[in-house]
């Protein structure tokens, strides 16, 4: 686990990992309920593995594990996920926001938040990159010089 939060990484061995993992079931093997139990012996293939919502959703990770005779990776390197996800929600509302006053004739608000909108979707992406906050700072000053 890399938590932006943190400095160290977390290391989970054995027990210590705790995941979602997405199966595809032998044949003949039926589930009717969600969340009913599915043993070892009933999978046919892990294909996706998941953090549990006890780990942070701003997190970075790799996952291991062992089935059978293979190993299982999942990694997902993006940072702040949750950070992003509210600021790209916030930079669609502005966005349709610039589109009714671009459909109105309103053109200055419709710049206001055409801006607005392009500067959250923007550092949306940029929340998820683990480049420094330094590099991030130095971005939005020369975005706000410009305009």
């Amino acid at each position: 686990m890399l938590d932006p939060d943190k400095n160290i990484p977390e290391v989970r061995l054995n027990k210590e990992v705790k995941a979602f993992a997405t199966v595809k079931l032998r044949s003949g093997i039926h589930k009717e309920m969600a969340g009913e139990p599915i043993y070892e012996h009933e999978v046919n293939d892990i294909q996706k593995l998941t953090l549990t919502d006890e780990d942070s959703p701003n997190s970075a990770h790799v996952t291991l594990i062992r089935f059978r005779e293979k190993w299982i990776m999942h990694f997902d390197f993006r940072y702040n996920k949750q950070k992003a996800r509210e600021r790209f929600d916030a930079g669609k509302e502005f966005y349709n926001v610039a589109k009714y006053c671009f459909d109105a004739k309103l053109l200055r608000p419709f710049v206001d938040a055409l801006f607005s909108a392009t500067e959250l979707l923007v550092t949306a992406t940029m929340a998820e990159s683990p480049i420094n906050e330094g590099f991030y700072a130095a971005v939005s000053m020369t975005c706000e010089k410009l305009f």
